[in-house]
């Protein structure tokens, strides 16, 4: 009961959420931007995984498939389209040269990316020939954004400093968990550590990478000065290893080696002491 409870409150709040998004942005001056889009997307791919939970109480005879179909639904829906959408705006911002083609890709992809996340779902849990198809539709944003990310700001992401390099990681990292993941299912295999692998390969660059960028803003909200300047070059120190170091956790991970969480948590200390070490040097 408690189970389905808490199922039924995050779609509910899921739901909401993506009809609040929706009225927000029929308000905007000028129209909102096509990133809001991906948002509610995201949203509604939460409130769909939260109905397979739902509806595993209903069919469980279907417990598998819909766990499966949840747990995919919340990866590469919630989480990927709100993290792909994000990371098409926010690496413009820390590279601080504009994308010209960032409008055009969110309106474009966004399609190719929700068919894509429904037919990997769908091919995870009953007919594995689907995700396959869903794959190349995902590859779709994934290729372009890596295009235009290739064409206008390599000397940035393969740079040892700055904040470039953890959101290229991060993306590498989520084309690398799709494309395993699918060669694995058409063999009846199963990832090892498949959770720790998306943590390392997506998420902590993901969320690494943006914090260094958002928490001076957090932080001192406002006129962007010197101050705001000084913190992101402290803790962009060394992100270039630091992305490394995650992409070959991540993979480690994903061939069932312990030293996965070794290089992950070592790149994870590095951060922090680069956010303490720009903490520090503050002068309020």
């Amino acid at each position: 009961f408690a189970l389905s409870a808490s199922a039924l409150g995050v779609l509910i709040a899921a739901t909401a959420s993506a009809a609040w998004m929706l009225r927000r942005g029929r308000h905007a001056v000028g129209g909102p931007h096509p990133c809001l889009r991906w948002y509610v997307a995201a949203a509604l791919c939460l409130a769909a995984a939260s109905g397979a939970v739902l509806a595993m109480s209903l069919w469980p005879v279907h417990y598998v498939a819909l766990k499966r179909l949840h747990l995919h639904l919340n990866t590469i829906g919630f989480v990927g389209l709100a993290a792909i959408g994000t990371l098409q705006v926010l690496m413009p911002t820390v590279a601080a040269h504009p994308d010209p083609g960032v409008t055009d890709r969110l309106s474009l992809d966004l399609a190719p990316a929700i068919l894509g996340t429904l037919l990997i779902a769908a091919g995870a849990s009953w007919q594995i020939e689907l995700a396959w198809v869903g794959l190349a539709l995902w590859l779709v944003p994934i290729v372009r954004l890596g295009a235009a990310w290739w064409r206008l700001y390599r000397a940035d992401i393969f740079s040892w400093h700055g904040l470039a390099p953890p959101l290229a990681g991060a993306l590498a990292g989520f084309a690398m968990l799709l494309a395993t993941g699918a060669l694995q299912s058409a063999f009846g295999r199963t990832m090892a550590n498949a959770a720790f692998a998306f943590i390392a390969l997506f998420l902590v660059p993901l969320l690494t990478g943006a914090a260094a960028a958002l928490l001076p803003v957090l932080l001192r909200p406002g006129v962007q000065t010197a101050w705001h300047a000084a913190f992101r070059e402290t803790a962009g120190r060394y992100s270039g290893m630091r992305a490394v170091l995650f992409l070959l956790g991540g993979l480690a991970a994903m061939l069932g080696r312990d030293e996965g969480l070794v290089l992950t948590l070592l790149a994870l200390v590095l951060f922090v002491a680069q956010v303490r070490r720009a903490l520090i040097g503050r002068k309020d």
